[in-house]
């Protein structure tokens, strides 16, 4: 008789795999508006203000259209953006865990609207998301 081997959930999938969405603020190339080329895709961005501050984190299934809508409405005066590439697999929006995840680690001042959710894992990304911003 053969074991059944149990599959690992989506959760216990992106669970496992959190380390490769945790990256030092050198290591986020900063783009600028308007972004012609590439293909539009999903994930966590980051604004930066003039000084190279962090002032928001969002997270979106097209980054660029959401740069241009942030550019249009010019509420958040950044100068420069950076994408964290988030793939969304199994029809659900992985890259909203990770935004909150950098939210709850650096707070970013314009970032105001928290997370109803949390995930298992979440607090040790956090600290391991502000332990490389903090050596960068």
């Amino acid at each position: 008789m053969r074991d059944e081997i149990r599959r690992a959930s989506p959760l216990e999938r992106f669970e496992a795999s959190c380390s490769k969405y945790i990256v030092a603020p050198s290591d986020l190339p900063r783009l600028v508006l308007p972004v012609v080329d590439g293909p539009e895709r999903s994930g966590v961005y980051f604004l930066w203000g003039e000084d190279d501050a962090l002032l928001y984190v969002g997270a979106s299934g097209s980054i660029i259209t959401r740069m241009a809508q942030h550019r249009w409405a010019g509420r958040i005066p950044f100068v420069a953006f950076s994408v964290l590439d988030v793939y969304i697999n199994d029809g659900f929006p992985w890259h909203e865990f990770v935004e909150s995840a950098y939210i709850f680690a650096l707070d970013p001042p314009l970032n105001t609207l928290r997370r109803r959710f949390q995930f298992k894992g979440e607090q040790a990304m956090q600290d391991a998301i502000a332990a490389a911003w903090r050596q960068s």
